[in-house]
C-alpha cells in the first residue's frame, strides 16, 4: 500500500449488496489488488482453520452512481467468498486473463444459499474487457440507452441560422408597375370618384 492509498483508502464508497438483485457496474479505473480480509466490528485479520489469513480483492469501480452533487460515482468493490468465485468465472467467459484497467465489471447478487449458520450469498457476474484493436460485446451502458448528443452552444446555434440564408441577400428587380391597380389605391386614398387616367404610352 503506498502513501496515497493509505491516506484516501476510506474516501471511497464501498459497493453494498442490500438484497437479492442488487447490481453494480463499472469501469475499473486501478489495477485490484489483494489485502487481506478483516472483521468489521473487531478490525481483526480473519483466518482459516489452517490459520492462514483470508484474503480478497479491492477493485475501483467508477460507476454512474450519484448519492449527492459531491458524489462522482467511484466506487469501491470488495470481492471476497463466493463472489471472487463469480468473477472468475465472468473473466473466464469472456475470453480474458485478468481484470485490465478499462474493462468493464458487473456483480449482482443473486440468491442465498442455505447453511447451518447465516445464509451464504451468491453472486453473478459479468467481465467486459478493454477494446484493444478488436470488436468487444457492447456494454449494458451502450444496450441500455442511445448516448445523448451534446445541445448546441448559442453561438454555433447561430452560426448555423446564419449558413441557412445568403449573407447578403439580393433585392429582387422590381415590376413593372400596373395601371389598373395605382388607380385603386388612389382613388382610395383621396376619395375622388373620377378615375385615374391612364400615363400615356
Amino acid at each position: 500500500m503506498d502513501a496515497n492509498e493509505f491516506l484516501f483508502r476510506n474516501t471511497t464508497p464501498s459497493v453494498k449488496f442490500p438484497v437479492i438483485g442488487s447490481s453494480v457496474i463499472g469501469m475499473i479505473t486501478k489495477v485490484p489488488r489483494v489485502i487481506e480480509e478483516t472483521d468489521p466490528a473487531t478490525r481483526e485479520v480473519k483466518r482459516w482453520q489452517n490459520g492462514q489469513p483470508k484474503m480478497q480483492v479491492v477493485i475501483d469501480l467508477q460507476t454512474e452512481l450519484r448519492e449527492n452533487a459531491e458524489d462522482d460515482g467511484m466506487r469501491t468493490l470488495w470481492a471476497k467468498g463466493m463472489m471472487q468465485q463469480a468473477i472468475r468465472e465472468a473473466v473466464m467467459r469472456a475470453g480474458a486473463k485478468l481484470l485490465a484497467v478499462g474493462g468493464i465489471l458487473q456483480v449482482t447478487y443473486s440468491a442465498d444459499k442455505p447453511t447451518n449458520l447465516q445464509p451464504l450469498k451468491l453472486y453473478t457476474a459479468q467481465y467486459w474487457p478493454p477494446q484493444q484493436g478488436t470488436e468487444v460485446p457492447a456494454t449494458p451502458w451502450e444496450t441500455q440507452a442511445p448516448p445523448q448528443q451534446a445541445m448546441a452552444t448559442p453561438w454555433q446555434q447561430a452560426e448555423a441560422r446564419a449558413a441557412e440564408v445568403p449573407r447578403y441577400p439580393v433585392a429582387p428587380a422590381a415590376a413593372a408597375p400596373n395601371s389598373s391597380f395605382l388607380n385603386i389605391a388612389v382613388l382610395s386614398k383621396i376619395g375622388s370618384p373620377a378615375p385615374f387616367p391612364d400615363r400615356p404610352a
